[in-house]
């Protein structure tokens, strides 16, 4: 089981743009425009995760 705060986290602040499953996975449909600022931001989180998971909402 992921005992992250990240999906919970982006869904929280990115829930209008993307789309989530469970607590582990971020939906990217092919067929829409992608949200290329969100996806990069989440990405950027995941990798600095360890220096962010004190901070609210992992600093977003």
């Amino acid at each position: 089981m992921c005992q992250t705060a990240l999906v919970e986290t982006f869904k929280e602040v990115y829930g209008d743009q993307l789309q989530f499953e469970g607590n582990r996975m971020m939906v990217l449909r092919l067929d829409q425009a992608l949200p290329e600022a969100a996806i990069e931001q989440c990405l950027a989180v995941a990798l600095r995760y360890q220096s962010l998971k004190h901070l609210p909402l992992l600093g977003l």
